[in-house]
């Protein structure tokens, strides 16, 4: 079972999950290029893209801009110089 469906049986702890992200954005981060294409932190979310909100097309797509509306204290934690706990960033050490 992997590390995703344990969490969503319950069976895997969330330190477990943070740093399994954390591993998988360290080694995304080793083959980016360059800074424009480097992704350094992330933030797991409870709720998926919601088609209701807008957030999602019929097709599948990301509505940037219905996201950062309807969430846009989530990317200003993202975003802020101080890193949150809720935050995952390159070389965290969970």
């Amino acid at each position: 079972m992997s590390i995703l469906a344990q969490q969503r049986s319950g069976q895997a702890p969330l330190r477990q999950v943070r740093l399994h992200f954390a591993k998988l954005l360290n080694k995304l981060v080793a083959s980016s290029p360059g800074s424009s294409t480097r992704v350094c932190r992330l933030l797991l979310l409870k709720e998926p893209p919601s088609m209701d909100l807008g957030e999602m097309t019929d097709k599948g797509s990301i509505n940037q801009r219905a996201v950062l509306k309807n969430r846009a204290a989530l990317v200003d934690e993202l975003y802020r110089q101080s890193v949150s706990p809720r935050v995952i960033a390159i070389d965290e050490q969970v």
